[in-house]
């Protein structure tokens, strides 16, 4: 990341959907997560 961080420093650096998703659940309860990620996946296919 760093040598296109310095070849492109300008260009906003996104996560996947995937690492979003793993970031986002990381920070729910557990008990919570399940119907989380059912909300995160109905906003992916939207």
């Amino acid at each position: 990341m760093r040598a296109a961080e310095m070849i492109h420093p300008w260009v906003a650096r996104r996560l996947c959907w995937v690492h979003k998703m793993w970031n986002l659940l990381g920070k729910v309860r557990r008990v919570d997560r399940e119907a989380v990620k059912r909300g995160l996946v109905a906003i992916y296919s939207a």
